[in-house]
């Protein structure tokens, strides 16, 4: 399974300037602190999975409880 990563970026400050979203997609098996390296401490992201992984993302979940 998936995950995908999406960090808000902006060059400018809060009331004016450019502002656009990155995204990354990960492996299931990659940490957090992979995430946070790539978006860095200072960003604020999205992380979700994709469309097509959400049933798979359902199985595992009803595994795990």
């Amino acid at each position: 399974m998936k995950v995908v990563a999406i960090k808000e970026m902006s060059a400018g400050n809060d009331s004016v300037g450019e502002m656009w979203q990155e995204t990354k997609i990960f492996n299931g098996s990659d940490t957090i602190i992979n995430i946070f390296k790539w978006a860095g401490l200072n960003k604020k992201i999205t992380i979700t999975i994709p469309e097509n992984d959400k049933e798979e993302f359902n199985r595992y979940s009803e595994d795990a409880l």
